[in-house]
């Protein structure tokens, strides 16, 4: 089992392998003087004893069976209540393990939602986000510079497509950078990369459809996938990304067309696609006409000097990009590379989701492109993202941690009978005492 951890620093102590993380509760709800279906009463019951802490985060439910005995009703109740409970984001569980508080709405371990900071001066990592430096003055001084031009409220009206050609001509010169052979008519400006893949699905996918994904994949796009009414089909990796072979089996046997895959820098074990490899699931995609979605978010951070999938299949590859790893998650600013056609698709699913990308932030990334201000600040933010990496190894590699000079997420094996949502738990019970973790 591994866990995906941040690139902060957390230290295990040997107590810490002696604590029991979760505890299996004998509350019971109560369903009596509840009207509606019987499931819902259940529901309901658990989630008010969730968000009055009564249950305890961390807390394990009865198992279904026991319950539905406990309560005379059917099991198919008692799953259709605790379905519930899961789909308002108070407990997560896995099969043969059983179900688990989270906490309540507003404090949930959601990858989506706001978390709370693990104690005063220490820097919580929940998800892979870039350092931001706060003495920076280059981002107030765009501002400016924007603000005492002429005609800076143009920025404030609506831009669909390739209207504005200064932003297009960004997108282009960043694609290019990523090693992509490309004009305007293949690109499309997006609100970073979570968006890029929502538009990527409605232009090559319809909800229902099965998509391939490595057996491990990137969470915002499970989340997609339970929301929107995609299926999921996980394809075997190794430490080298997806498996040729595996690959092709599902191709054989299965109805999905689309393929959608991190081939650098995977989130979340690191691993990074060699050029064979990469040959080689090509090969695949058009022997089979399978579409490929391939996520490079972490390229301009790895410079592998691999080519990219896209470079070599363009025809049948949306290839997405984002600032929000090099430069900050704040511009919300993210390009995609495809066909003629498929751009023609993805331009109008962004148009359906949002109209178009904030002009002030494509703005500021245009700028920073033509000026060599993103270059310099993704070297920045290596130069800052590896000293955290090097701080975190100087803990963690006696214990097998799997990492990135300049990635901010790192893979960490646990040993039996670790989960990783209890080694979380864990950390977060733990005292940390000044002067033991760093920045």
């Amino acid at each position: 089992m591994y866990a995906t951890i941040d690139t902060m620093c957390l230290l295990l102590h040997d107590e810490l392998r002696n604590v029991i993380i979760v505890s299996m509760t004998s509350w019971l709800p109560s369903i009596e003087g509840r009207s509606g279906p019987k499931y819902l009463a259940i529901a309901d019951s658990i989630s008010e004893a969730i968000t009055s802490g009564t249950l305890d985060q961390g807390s394990k439910l009865p198992p279904q069976r026991n319950l539905a005995y406990d309560l005379g009703v059917t099991l198919g109740t008692v799953t259709r209540a605790y379905r519930e409970v899961e789909r308002r984001g108070l407990t997560g569980g896995e099969v043969g393990r059983g179900t688990f508080v989270l906490g309540p709405k507003d404090g949930r371990r959601d990858i989506f939602m706001a978390q709370q900071p693990l104690a005063p001066n220490i820097v919580e990592m929940i998800h892979a986000i870039p350092v931001i430096r706060l003495d920076d003055p280059v981002f107030a001084d765009t501002l400016r510079t924007i603000a005492d031009e002429p005609e800076v409220n143009r920025l404030l009206g609506y831009q669909t497509g390739n209207q504005n050609e200064a932003h297009m001509r960004g997108a282009v010169t960043w694609l290019r950078r990523c090693g992509l052979d490309i004009d305007e008519h293949n690109v499309t400006i997006t609100t970073g990369g979570q968006q890029a893949i929502l538009a990527a699905l409605m232009a090559v996918a319809e909800p229902g459809d099965t998509i391939l994904v490595e057996e491990l994949t990137f969470p915002g796009m499970i989340h997609l996938a339970r929301t929107l009414g995609y299926r999921l089909e996980p394809v075997a990796m190794d430490d080298m990304g997806l498996m040729p072979e595996a690959l092709e089996n599902h191709c054989k046997h299965s109805s999905a067309k689309v393929l959608y895959c991190m081939p650098t820098l995977h989130n979340p074990t690191l691993a990074t696609m060699p050029l064979e490899r990469r040959k080689e699931i090509v090969a695949l995609a058009e022997k089979y006409g399978l579409m490929i979605i391939e996520d490079d978010i972490w390229g301009m951070m790895a410079e592998s000097g691999i080519p990219t999938i896209a470079s070599l299949l363009p025809s049948q590859t949306v290839y997405l990009a984002s600032l929000s790893k090099c430069l900050a998650g704040g511009l919300r600013t993210g390009f995609t590379a495809a066909s003629p056609t498929i751009t023609q698709k993805l331009r109008a699913a962004v148009k359906m989701i949002c109209w178009m990308a904030p002009p002030l932030m494509v703005e500021i990334a245009t700028r920073w492109i033509a000026d060599g201000t993103a270059e310099k600040l993704t070297e920045q933010q290596k130069k800052l993202t590896a000293t955290r990496v090097d701080l975190l190894r100087s803990h963690l590699k006696s214990f097998g941690l799997i990492s990135h000079a300049t990635a901010h997420h790192a893979w960490l094996p646990l040993p039996e009978p670790w989960r990783s949502e209890d080694f979380e738990f864990a950390v977060r019970l733990m005292p940390f005492r000044a002067g033991e973790c760093g920045e």
